[in-house]
C-alpha cells in the first residue's frame, strides 16, 4: 500500500469536521474524495499535507509514519495542490511543472539541465 489513513479525526473548535475517516490507496491505484460543500474533503487534504495536525488517527506513507518523514523527504514523496489560494498572475504550465522539481534542487532552488529534461518528459507524457 502506498498510502493508509486509519481512524482520522479533525475539529476546528467544537465543531467535529472529520470524525474517524480511513483508507487505503494502493500502489498505483487512482482515488477521489467526494462530497458535499464542508464535507470535509480540503481538511483531509491540508492534514495529509500536515498544513493542519490531526487530533486522532495515523497516517502512514509507503510503509513509514507520515510525521517521521522530514519536509524535503515528504515534499519528494507527496504533492498538493489545492484549488483555492492567491492568484498566481501569469504563470505556464512549464513553470507549475518545474515547481515539482523543487524538493530536488540545491539550497538555492536552481532549476538544472536535468532537471528541465525530467520536466519536459513530464509535459511529453
Amino acid at each position: 500500500m502506498i498510502l493508509s489513513c486509519q481512524n482520522i479525526s479533525k475539529a476546528f473548535g467544537e465543531e467535529e469536521i472529520l470524525n474517524n475517516a480511513s483508507f487505503i490507496i494502493e500502489d498505483r491505484e487512482k482515488a477521489a474524495i467526494v462530497g458535499i460543500n464542508g464535507a470535509g474533503k480540503s481538511t483531509l487534504l491540508k492534514t495529509l499535507a500536515r498544513v493542519l495536525p490531526m487530533l486522532a488517527g495515523t497516517v502512514t506513507l509507503s510503509g513509514r509514519d507520515l510525521m517521521s518523514y522530514k519536509n524535503r523527504e515528504i515534499a519528494q514523496k507527496m504533492a498538493v495542490l489545492l484549488t483555492q489560494g492567491k492568484d498566481p498572475g501569469m504563470i505556464t504550465c512549464r513553470e507549475v511543472i518545474e515547481m515539482g522539481r523543487f524538493p530536488y534542487t540545491n539550497m538555492a532552488g536552481t532549476i538544472t539541465a536535468s532537471d528541465r529534461a525530467i520536466v519536459e518528459e513530464a509535459m511529453e507524457q
